[in-house]
């Protein structure tokens, strides 16, 4: 009997609290307004270098695979023209 009034017991608390820890933080945000030119987030500086430089590693690479392949698709052309002689 007694662990079973405990337990209500915790229960209620853990709800109550809860319910005051959540509401403290809905009344801040409601009354939390943004400036003008106000700083909202920051990106670190070198983080956001390394992301671009690998987008821009990225981007090489693709385009030098793509130069790649249209000239060997240009040397088969060459030879499948070179190697078909038309019947007469």
């Amino acid at each position: 009997m007694r662990k079973r009034i405990a337990a209500a017991i915790f229960f209620v608390l853990l709800l109550g609290v809860g319910t005051l820890v959540y509401l403290g933080q809905r009344t801040v945000q409601l009354k939390e307004f943004v400036k003008e030119n106000q700083l909202l987030a920051a990106l670190e500086q070198s983080e956001y270098q390394a992301r671009y430089e690998q987008a821009k590693a990225n981007l090489e690479s693709v385009v030098l695979t793509q130069k790649t392949n249209m000239e060997i698709q240009a040397s088969v052309n060459s030879f499948v023209r070179c190697s078909i002689k038309p019947f007469h």
